[in-house]
């Protein structure tokens, strides 16, 4: 027995100690077709996006209100309004607003008197 211990400790004996080194991986080459495909792309996103963007602006500015137009007339510009737009409306002028109420309620509830709507049948008194 105290021979094998023997032999052990004379070939662990072999080994130096020494600090840890930090595990190496190797890098993946990048092939350059790669990389020049990439750049080509970024650079016509950009181009594209930007180009889209300077016609979006043009057309823009055409449809902004002159600075001396009332709120309450740049609320009448706008084609599709939201309830930011109504609300600040109502606060500054309730007459327009309550032309703008008549003008769209139509458009946005349905009638009660239709007789080709849905809510026609429920509307009707039954005898």
């Amino acid at each position: 027995m105290k021979r094998n211990e023997h032999d052990l400790e004379k070939y662990l004996s072999e080994f130096k100690v020494r600090k840890v080194k930090p595990l190496q991986l190797p890098r993946p080459e990048i092939r350059m077709s790669l990389v020049r495909l990439a750049i080509a792309a970024v650079v016509l996103v950009s181009t594209a996006g930007g180009l889209w963007y300077g016609h979006w602006m043009k057309a823009t500015k055409t449809a902004t209100p002159s600075p001396r137009t009332s709120d309450s007339q740049v609320v009448q510009n706008v084609a599709a309004k939201n309830a930011f737009a109504l609300t600040k409306l109502a606060l500054e002028d309730d007459r327009q607003f309550q032309a703008e109420l008549a003008q769209e309620s139509p458009v946005v509830l349905p009638d009660f008197q239709d007789t080709r709507g849905s809510l026609y049948a429920l509307t009707r008194s039954k005898e």
